[in-house]
């Protein structure tokens, strides 16, 4: 049996095969990586007469406690209706602070860059949390 379908059908079906397909790893991590960077340059900049938009304290706490997210892996999933994609990416948080931090700041401002970046929704599932913190010990 065969199907005629038109030219932008087979564009879509085509875009769509690549898009699933694409190794998204590599792309993702420069992403998070400069978009990290990005907002570590937002939070040294903010001062009581000048605070960068886009960030807060808990976002600049978070990054400056974070060593550097690691992607495992990432799923591509078209949405049901067709309309915007997700992205559902697995991650490993490698950080460096004296006691217990969830990112959840951290990572609600990259899926809200990402969102407009990539015009796609963007779910994370933390796989690991990584504390590299050392207490340094008093001596008696």
């Amino acid at each position: 049996m065969k199907y005629i379908i038109t030219e932008s059908q087979r564009s879509r079906i085509f875009e769509n095969t690549i898009e699933k397909k694409k190794n998204w790893v590599p792309i993702l991590t420069s992403l998070v990586e400069k978009t990290c960077e990005q907002i570590e340059l937002s939070c040294s900049e903010i001062d009581a007469n000048d605070f960068p938009v886009g960030v807060n304290f808990d976002i600049c706490e978070d990054i400056e406690h974070l060593e550097k997210i690691e992607i495992e892996s990432v799923n591509y999933n078209e949405s049901n209706d067709g309309t915007i994609p997700n992205f559902t990416i697995q991650i490993r948080i490698y950080s460096n602070s004296p006691s217990f931090r969830n990112y959840d700041s951290l990572l609600y401002e990259l899926s809200d860059r990402f969102t407009k970046t990539l015009g796609s929704n963007v779910n994370w599932k933390v796989l690991d949390q990584l504390n590299h913190y050392k207490k340094t010990g008093t001596q008696h």
